[in-house]
C-alpha cells in the first residue's frame, strides 16, 4: 500500500502528510525506498532539513526519481 501523498509527490519537502494531502490512514507500506543523502532548504531560522530519498519509479516521478522527506 502506497498512499496518495507518495504517489502524487512532485517536488519540495513533504512536511506534514496529514495537512498536505489528507493521509489519515495508518502509515504502512509494501514498498521500499533508499535514503541516499541529506540537505537543507532555505537560510537562517527558515531553513528546513531534509532526507534525499531515492524511489524506484524512475525519473518521471518526483524530482527526477527523488523525494525530500523532513528530518530533524
Amino acid at each position: 500500500y502506497i498512499n496518495d501523498c507518495i504517489k502524487n509527490y512532485s517536488s519540495g519537502i513533504i512536511t506534514d502528510f496529514d495537512n498536505e494531502c489528507g493521509c489519515t490512514e495508518p502509515k504502512t507500506s509494501n514498498h521500499a525506498v533508499a535514503i541516499v543523502g541529506f540537505g537543507v532548504d532555505g537560510l537562517g531560522k527558515k531553513c528546513k532539513k531534509y532526507w534525499l530519498v531515492k524511489n524506484s519509479w524512475g525519473a518521471e516521478w518526483g524530482e527526477e526519481g527523488f523525494m525530500k522527506a523532513p528530518r530533524r
